[in-house]
């Protein structure tokens, strides 16, 4: 008899509750989040059913330690948007009632109803997963890298604009700088000597950028009160040193993705892909993974990037297409970024792109247009493990 658990997870406890095919509830307990919490529900799960393919798991997430242990001991475990779950418990309380027992009712009884609209978490290999782990990583030091950035810009804009003026970025050329030479004052009454030998430990910047910096400093500086300063010149230097030390960080996790992303067998397919490249030719395996079940379909894959449009249409409303927001946002930005990057690469994608703004579509649209497009052709590249060749695409597209 098949077997349906859900499980209302939380930061202290997961509450379970176990249906038969008939709804009726088999039991429903809590748990802590130990190992001889894990062990309790694995023990009543046996009594009730000791036929692992009979058995349908729910939790409102695939990224908990509880959904990991559940996977790797063979059980089936869906993973279910909490807003999925939230309109279906419309169905019985109308009230907005919040209940954690009530949760893990729900969740059961959605897999009950309706098991066949949702698809068991399919993890890839031990490779792809840490290659998928280690990309969240350089992710999210890339966005700390930018808030500090921008920090950093707002400062200097504050006391020392003429720095700004002359670097375009923050490279570690001008963070080098910047550790000592970080207040205006510095350079009002120093000669040109004085100031070479203040920054002669700086990397990477030729006698005549050395020179036109002086000359722009000498020109135009501003030199703030001694106060002033003080205070921004201390917060600047904690901004240099937490962006050396995130660029040092960001530097190794890319050796790492390398590292893991050369070692896999589909490493070959998403390299030749036009204009991928060393940053997102791996963000394309992390997405995919390496085990062909993850995706039936090119529409599937669509949706979950979130290229295909949502249509509206009701009544006498007008047909209504707007963006998809419902998806994997990085993998939506992973296929925006390739698709703007292939518009140099690949004629057939400027031609495609240039038909849509005739038409009055905007920039953003006509990319994830191409998104759409694109997520056929890799769909197919992957299923096939088939390299990237124009010439198939361009031959289907005549015969369509």
């Amino acid at each position: 008899m098949k077997t349906y658990i859900g499980i209302d997870w939380s930061s202290t406890h997961d509450d379970v509750c176990i249906l038969n095919e008939k709804e009726e509830v088999v039991n429903k307990f809590r748990i802590e989040i130990t190992n001889q919490g894990f062990q309790k529900l694995i023990d009543v799960i046996a009594n009730i059913n000791p036929t692992k393919d009979e058995i349908f798991i729910g939790i409102e997430t695939d990224k908990n330690v509880l959904a990991d242990y559940l996977l790797a001991l063979g059980y089936q475990v869906y993973g279910l948007n909490p807003f999925c779950v939230n309109r279906f418990k419309d169905r019985y309380s109308v009230s907005s009632k919040k209940d954690d027992e009530f949760d893990a009712y729900n969740i059961a009884l959605i897999l009950l109803k309706d098991l066949n609209r949702f698809n068991p978490i399919i993890k890839s290999s031990n490779n792809c997963e840490a290659l998928k782990m280690h990309g969240k990583t350089l992710e999210m030091l890339l966005r700390e890298k930018t808030r500090f950035e921008n920090r950093l810009k707002s400062d200097l804009h504050q006391y020392f604009p003429v720095f700004t003026d002359f670097f375009d970025g923050f490279t570690s050329v001008p963070l080098n700088v910047l550790k000592v030479l970080n207040k205006p004052g510095q350079i009002v009454n120093a000669t040109f000597e004085d100031y070479l030998d203040l920054i002669k430990d700086v990397k990477y910047m030729t006698k005549k950028r050395r020179y036109e910096f002086y000359k722009l400093l000498k020109d135009q500086t501003i030199v703030p009160n001694e106060t002033t300063q003080e205070c921004y010149s201390l917060r600047v230097l904690i901004l240099v040193e937490q962006l050396l030390s995130l660029m040092r960080s960001i530097k190794q996790v890319e050796k790492e993705i390398m590292v893991l992303y050369n070692r896999n067998e589909y490493s070959k397919i998403f390299s030749s892909l036009p204009g991928a490249g060393d940053r997102l030719a791996p963000r394309f395996l992390m997405h995919f993974g390496d085990v062909q079940e993850r995706f039936e379909s090119y529409q599937t894959v669509q949706c979950y990037a979130g290229t295909c449009p949502v249509t509206i249409q009701s009544g006498k409303y007008l047909h209504v297409i707007k963006m998809r927001r419902g998806c994997n946002k990085s993998f939506r930005d992973t296929l925006y970024q390739f698709s703007f990057c292939s518009l140099s690469l690949e004629l057939w994608t400027r031609e495609y792109y240039d038909r849509l703004r005739k038409k009055g579509c905007n920039h953003s649209s006509a990319i994830r247009a191409l998104s759409n497009k694109w997520v056929k052709i890799i769909f197919r590249m992957w299923k096939n493990k088939i390299v990237y060749d124009k010439e198939i695409f361009l031959k289907k597209r005549k015969i369509a």
